[in-house]
């Protein structure tokens, strides 16, 4: 079993390009809320199902690539739900 533990580093690294990743998508989709909270699931299915794909190739870049495309459809849930306005 691997003891290696993440540095304060290099979770604020992560932060800035999950942050970097979150205004891309906004820049590019715009900033409406998900209508319910099964348009937001069928986002994040679809990049769940894009993961599936990367953990069964060979390297890490695919994979850390499809793993951050599934955080922003996940923060755009959480902001969604935060705002009330969400239909069911």
């Amino acid at each position: 079993m691997i003891d290696t533990k993440l540095n304060h580093d290099q979770i604020t690294k992560l932060m800035i390009e999950i942050e970097a990743g979150w205004n891309k998508r906004c820049r590019d989709k715009g900033y409406q809320i998900y209508n319910s909270r099964h348009e937001g699931l069928g986002v994040l299915a679809e990049e769940y199902h894009e993961l599936l794909e990367a953990i069964r190739k060979p390297g890490t870049s695919l994979l850390r690539a499809e793993a951050l495309d599934c955080v922003i459809p996940l923060l755009h849930l959480i902001a969604s739900i935060d705002t009330g306005q969400m239909e069911w």
